[in-house]
């Protein structure tokens, strides 16, 4: 199964209602748009989500409007990433287009793109043509999509139940999982599928409110009244997936809690079912808890004084160096990506509640001296390297 081409939708907050009207007329088209205010939910931390959903995305759309091109923040941030990406495309291939929302200059550095103009009565014609074109420019290269290794069923299996807790609150719980479809070997697609199920089966019998744990009662849903009820879930994201490794990422999210759910992730080499810890792609005697510790903890650093607005010398760092230190504990939760890792860090693990859930991508080429020699890290660079060179 061939996923939608994903297009990535930047915007200034002003222009929100109209690249919302975008969004819609894309989906409408049969592709799979992406914009912060649709397809972050609560919980999630942002700029994880806008970093990710880059480089994922088949094409990058800049609305550009007289409000965005002379903004400051992170609308030229989004920018600078796709225009970093576009660097390991090949000349000829469609990636980033600017969208004129309304008549305004374009900023320098996407003045040699060819631009669509929304406003114009073809404009959208014209945006559909120029995505068209990209789609079947990666069949004419033999190129693969951003999206095109996600073999999942389409519909998420899950388990489900309400219950009733000792206080008499109702609660409903729903664990998502993936099922992949697609893998040459049949046998090891069934070995695979099962690993994720029983992983699905594990994570609901661990939420302390299912059926089996003490004073939990497993009731009939029907006649509840829904704005009652509270939610426990678990959700997921695959971050990666070939033939070789699948990366998930899954998300916990409760209605009503103070501390925000945690990210746990899982990742298998696939040919023998193994789960991977961090060990399994590093060489212990590089010392590589210590470096990747020392890159997280300057990351986390970085991004605690941008959301918190501090000097760096203004804050305490006694909490990042506990959370985030060189021990495999602090650094197992980890996602394979096409071209980095991401190491997840739990709500108040290294620093306060209010910054929620972090996380550190750190690209493999800068940590590919401490890999084993024949894991993962070495093998990912190289499928990237062909992706860019395709």
């Amino acid at each position: 199964m061939q996923n939608p081409p994903m297009v990535f939708l930047s915007y200034a907050a002003e222009d929100r209602q109209e690249v919302t009207s975008l969004y819609d007329h894309l989906q409408a088209a049969g592709y799979r748009p992406w914009m912060d205010s649709k397809d972050i939910v609560a919980g999630e931390v942002w700029d994880h989500c806008i970093r990710r959903a880059i480089r994922q995305s088949d094409f990058f759309i800049a609305c550009l409007s007289r409000t965005s091109v002379n903004k400051r923040g992170y609308v030229q941030k989004e920018i600078r990433m796709a225009l970093n990406i576009l660097e390991e495309k090949l000349g000829q291939d469609i990636y980033l287009i600017p969208v004129r929302l309304g008549p305004c200059e374009v900023q320098e550095d996407l003045s040699e793109h060819q631009r669509v103009d929304l406003f114009e009565q073809d404009g959208f014609d014209g945006l559909i043509e120029s995505l068209k074109l990209g789609v079947a420019r990666f069949g004419e290269t033999g190129g693969e999509r951003a999206t095109s290794w996600l073999h999942l069923v389409e519909r998420p299996h899950s388990l489900e139940c309400h219950v009733q807790e000792y206080d008499r609150t109702i609660v409903q719980v729903h664990v998502e999982y993936p099922q992949i479809d697609g893998l040459r070997n049949q046998l090891l697609q069934t070995k695979v599928n099962h690993e994720l199920t029983s992983q699905a089966l594990t994570m609901f019998r661990q939420i302390p409110c299912t059926p089996g744990h003490k004073d939990i009662q497993e009731i009939d849903p029907n006649g509840l009244d829904p704005t009652k009820v509270r939610s426990w879930s678990i959700t997921y994201r695959v971050s990666y997936l070939d033939d070789n490794y699948v990366s998930v990422e899954y998300r916990e999210s409760i209605t009503g809690a103070r501390v925000p759910g945690f990210t746990s992730t899982r990742n298998y080499f696939l040919p023998s079912v193994q789960l991977l810890e961090i060990n399994d792609l590093f060489d212990p005697a590089t010392g590589y808890l210590e470096t990747l510790s020392e890159i997280c903890i300057q990351d986390i650093l970085n991004q605690t004084i941008d959301r918190l607005s501090i000097e760096s010398s203004d804050y305490d760092m006694r909490h990042i160096r506990e959370g985030a230190g060189p021990s495999e504990q602090n650094l197992q939760n980890i996602s394979l990506f096409n071209d980095a890792l991401c190491i997840h860090f739990r709500s108040y693990s290294v620093g306060p509640g209010c910054l929620g859930k972090l996380s550190v991508e750190i690209p493999y080429v800068s940590i590919a001296h401490l890999a084993h020699s024949n894991g993962p890290i070495p093998y990912l660079i190289r499928q990237s390297q062909e992706r860019g060179t395709s």
